[in-house]
């Protein structure tokens, strides 16, 4: 009991360097009208709330209640942005305050899900934004962002030819950039609000923007956690993103949703949120974020090694930590999480009692761990 007693004495302490250690797992929180179990839609931009939801990869996604399909990502899916400069085809609008239930943005068009077809957002009678009749496609023509086009070319509703140019889309910058695939659009980089955009620049340096280049899927990550839940943010961040980033980055998100590991990190439990985490998307998370940092110390001589930190030492208690093999880290973080199931707003000896008692088979293959 006395090693296991001393294993764990420095679980507070060793807290304060976890969040160093692995700050780019720590996740974007869902807003108040989502959820991370995939509710009320998972992987779309939400045009009622104006909050984004990611999902995998290119797959598109469906809302479960109107059938409406729509893109991850991209200027269709924003709430207030228009497909091209110039262009209003598609352009979207504020859905009026005074309605107690807008159904989606004025203008805005989607293709539905089972029908070759798109529905345009109209205003009804008291001018509350409405979806309208479905718009049959042509034969040899299908449904994309809102559009009829033949399979296999470019959209070219959001299509552009110099790459690296920038316009103004109402008021916000647009830059020409190359997608998966080959295609050449135009997507959304920075919203410049009140201040209006011209020639593809805010006017008065405004904007909400990207504050540090996204150069990979690590810097993207860290990008879109910054943003918290502003959407706006959020889309900035994927629009500058580099294109082969964006599926490793989603990927990734999305199994920290589905697998409850977002969930576990919103509710405050960082035990349970880096256990899920390891266990479930290690790989997603390494083709994102880069190997995780392990050693060969074994579950026992990693905690060993941590005790000898000073409590504020964070960089001797990360260091410590990434000693220990992956296998190790993992069953550390199982010891925290069944800590803050079993014992809750316990401290001290009280907590190190309570977790050698409620979670004595995981304490005990930490203690007993064999070199690898």
């Amino acid at each position: 009991m006395s090693n296991r007693t001393s294993a764990l004495r420095f679980k507070f302490s060793y807290l304060i360097g976890l969040l160093t250690w692995v700050i780019p797992l720590l996740g974007v929180s869902c807003g108040d009208d989502e959820s991370s179990s995939g509710a009320p839609i998972i992987g779309c931009f939400n045009q009622v709330s104006g909050k984004y939801v990611s999902c995998p990869g290119d797959a598109r996604c469906v809302d479960p209640t109107s059938g409406i399909e729509v893109n991850c990502f991209g200027l269709s899916d924003h709430a207030d942005a228009s497909t091209t400069p110039g262009d209003s085809s598609n352009q979207g609008g504020i859905p009026s305050t005074s309605c107690a239930n807008p159904q989606c943005s004025l203008g805005y068009r989607a293709c539905v899900a089972g029908l070759n077809g798109y529905i345009t957002c109209t205003a009804d009678a008291e001018q509350c934004p409405v979806w309208g009749t479905v718009v049959t496609c042509e034969e040899d023509t299908e449904c994309f962002e809102g559009q009829c086009i033949v399979p296999g070319q470019c959209n070219p509703v959001f299509s552009c030819t110099e790459v690296g140019e920038k316009g103004c889309n109402t008021s916000t910058v647009v830059q020409c950039k190359v997608l998966p695939g080959g295609c050449t659009e135009w997507l959304p980089v920075v919203d410049c609000g009140t201040d209006g955009c011209v020639d593809g620049e805010c006017q008065g340096g405004g904007g909400t923007g990207v504050s540090e280049p996204v150069t990979d899927c690590r810097s993207l990550y860290i990008c879109v956690d910054k943003c918290g839940t502003d959407a706006v943010c959020r889309n900035n961040c994927l629009a500058t993103a580099p294109a082969e980033d964006i599926g490793p980055f989603t990927k990734y998100e999305n199994c920290l949703i589905l697998n409850g590991c977002q969930a576990l990190i919103d509710a405050g439990k960082v035990g349970g949120f880096l256990a899920c985490a390891y266990e479930f998307c290690l790989v997603e998370y390494e083709s994102c974020l880069g190997a995780v940092k392990a050693g060969n110390a074994t579950c026992s001589a990693m905690l060993t090694c941590m005790n000898g930190c000073a409590t504020a030492d964070t960089q001797c208690l990360q260091t410590c930590g990434e000693s220990g093999t992956v296998s190790a880290q993992l069953t550390y973080f199982q010891i925290l999480a069944c800590a803050e199931t079993e014992c809750p707003n316990r401290v001290g000896s009280e907590w190190t009692q309570c977790t050698n008692t409620q979670c004595s088979t995981l304490v005990n293959s930490c203690a007993n761990a064999v070199s690898p």
